[in-house]
Order: structure tokens, then C-alpha cells, then sequence
């Protein structure tokens, strides 16, 4: 089923899951007054929990930022409905479960430090603030290792060494092979699971970004995003379509899998969707979108074997094929240590909606 597809379209529903609501108010009520020290690093999440957890516990939450008399407004929402108009900086970055007032903030930046607060109240008219004090830090950054000092002298030549600059050559297709690869891995990693899917399509046609995931439920929030910021453009939460940048993005609440019709050269790049429920996912496309008609390169000339026949051993390829094997073996380590930095990044809690 899809939201304004061509087909009709209706929104279902899961019956209220129930719990002790008393006990845990009374906990958090005790805690109330205390501020919670956070700290995450640049482009991660800002988890602001309420600490509640069941179906449908709040009535209202109120959510601000910034210390002193006038605090700014992120969101406030009232028996469901939701009045979000937060500071230009956090345009996009927002996520609201409206069942326990937790609130997620994504891509964290430096200048979101500061003091956060939420004023719930529960469905029994219980009242109570959850503070965080949230420090983001500057992403860690690898410092590359000084080399040896320079010494001109050995560099000195009486006649051009044509080795050598096949050599250099060598060496620099390989370092640019190596950064391409290492470039792929780390956006395979960064910050999902599961890896990224490439898929090329012509302007004009429609295509489809299949989850491979089936039977959700009406409550459970499903969201997509383009681009390395994460820009949220179709958000759908508990049978209400909370967000859609585009009439030509249809989404099917059975799979979560966003359909993109009449494509556009604008529509390239990357987007990641994810499913927020009981088993959470996390997917990612790398969609390119080519012009309708591409001119098709000619064929080169044919192949002519006499053209490599040689009588003698040639040390110049000899010297080539060993720099590129310690070239392959350098990009390799690169790859494996960029692959285990960036394993295991979520780009959101699985357990906030």
C-alpha cells in the first residue's frame, strides 16, 4: 500500500500496548530536578529520552533550547498534534516520538551544544522536566605521521631514469585507485547498516528503492533522507504522514520502500531510508540519474598482439609490478582500518521513533 499513489491508500492501526505507567513516573519524578550530562561527537545523534516507554503515555510535551529567561522553542505537541517550528539550525533534524516525548536530533553540530529541556505531561496529568546539558565535539581526525627528513643528495642524477618515472606513474594511478576504494568503503560504513546499493536510471523514468522488509504495521515510522546531511524528505509516523518534500515521492507503508517517478538529473545522490519498530533498519541507495539520450563512445582500434612482442626481459615493468603490489598492499591496510573504524555506526537509536 502507498501514500498518494495512483492506487487508493488507507492507514491502519495497532491496538495500545499497556504498562505501569504509575511506577515509572514516580521514578522519574524523583529525578526530575537533576540535568543529565551528554555528550556526543559531530554528525552523530542527540538522544533526548524522557525515560518513558509503553503506548501512548504523554498527552503533552513542550521541548526548548538554550539556558536563561528565554529559552528558544524546538517542538511542542499537544494530544498528538504536532506544532513543530524550531530554530533555522535544526530545520530537518527533528524527530518526535509522540507516544513517551522523546526527541531525537540528528546530524549534531558543534553550535548545538547547550542546555536542553522537556516539560511532559502524562495522560493522569503528572508533570515533570527532563533536562540534558549536550556537548558535541569535533569528529576525531587522523594526524598523519611525520616522515623521514629530506635529503636532497639522494636525489641526485648524472642522466634521467626512465624507472623512475615509470615508478611515480605507477604509484600515483595506484594512490588514486586506493583513495576511490577507500572513499566507497567508508560510505558503505558510515553511519548504517547493511551496505549502499547502486542504481542508475534515465531521466524521465520512475524507480523504486525496495527495503525488502513486508508486513509493518500502522505505528511504526518509517523516514527517508537524501544526501550526506541526512535532509529528511518523507516521514511517516503512526498512520500520519508527517512530512513529504515532493509529489513524486510515494511511499508503501506494507515495505517501507520509497518509489521516485519522473526521474531528473537534481534527483542523483544518495538516500537512506530507515524503519523505526521493534526490529529497526536501516537502508541505502546510491542512485544515479543519466540524461535520456548519452552518446555511445566509438570502439578503438583493434587489438594488435606484435605490438607487445619483445625479445628481452623489460626492468621497467618488472619495477612497475612490484611497486604496484606494495601499493595494492598499503591501500588494502587503509581499507581494512577505515572498514573497522567505521563498523558497527548507527545512524539512529533503534529504540526512538
Amino acid at each position: 500500500m502507498s501514500i498518494n499513489s495512483c492506487s487508493s491508500s488507507s492507514k491502519q492501526s495497532v491496538p495500545a500496548q499497556t504498562g505501569d505507567l504509575t511506577a515509572v513516573l514516580v521514578s522519574l519524578s524523583d529525578a526530575q530536578s537533576d540535568i543529565k550530562t551528554l555528550t556526543v561527537k559531530s554528525g552523530e545523534q542527540i538522544p533526548l529520552w524522557t525515560g518513558l516507554s509503553g503506548s501512548s503515555v504523554v498527552s503533552q510535551f513542550h521541548w526548548s533550547v538554550g539556558a536563561g529567561s528565554k529559552p528558544e522553542t524546538l517542538i511542542d505537541v499537544d494530544e498528538g498534534e504536532v506544532d513543530q517550528n524550531p530554530p533555522e539550525r535544526f530545520s530537518g533534524r527533528l524527530f518526535q516520538d509522540t507516544k513517551t516525548g522523546s526527541v531525537n536530533i540528528s546530524s549534531a553540530r558543534v553550535n548545538d551544544s547547550s542546555i536542553y529541556e522537556g516539560r511532559i505531561t502524562a495522560k493522569d496529568n503528572t508533570v515533570f522536566t527532563v533536562k540534558y546539558n549536550v556537548t558535541v565535539l569535533e569528529a576525531d581526525l587522523i594526524t598523519p605521521t611525520a616522515g623521514p627528513p629530506h635529503d636532497p643528495s639522494a636525489h641526485t642524477r648524472t642522466q634521467p631514469d626512465v624507472a623512475i618515472v615509470v615508478v611515480v606513474v605507477a604509484g600515483v594511478v595506484a594512490v588514486a585507485v586506493a583513495v576511490a576504494v577507500c572513499v566507497v568503503l567508508y560510505k558503505k560504513n558510515k553511519g548504517g547498516q547493511g551496505e549502499t546499493v547502486a542504481v542508475t536510471r534515465k531521466a524521465g523514468e520512475n524507480i523504486t528503492l525496495q527495503t525488502g522488509v513486508t508486513g509493518l504495521h500502522g505505528d511504526d515510522q518509517i523516514f527517508w533522507s537524501k544526501g550526506e546531511e541526512r535532509f529528511v524528505i518523507m516521514d511517516f509516523d503512526e498512520g500520519v504522514l508527517v512530512r513529504k518534500t515532493s509529489e513524486r515521492f510515494h511511499l508503501d507503508i506494507k515495505t517501507g520502500s520509497l518509489t521516485i517517478c519522473s526521474l531528473s538529473i537534481n534527483d542523483s545522490g544518495l538516500y537512506q531510508g530507515q524503519i523505526i519498530n521493534g526490529n529497526s533498519s536501516q537502508h541505502s541507495f546510491n542512485v544515479t540519474v543519466l540524461e535520456a539520450d548519452l552518446i555511445t563512445p566509438t570502439a578503438g582500434p583493434p587489438h594488435d598482439p606484435s605490438a607487445h612482442t619483445r625479445t628481452q626481459p623489460d626492468v621497467a615493468i618488472v619495477v612497475v609490478v612490484v611497486a604496484g603490489v606494495v601499493a595494492v598492499a598499503v591501500a588494502v591496510a587503509v581499507c581494512v582500518v577505515l572498514y573497522k573504524k567505521n563498523k558497527g555506526k548507527c545512524w539512529c537509536n533503534s529504540d526512538v521513533i
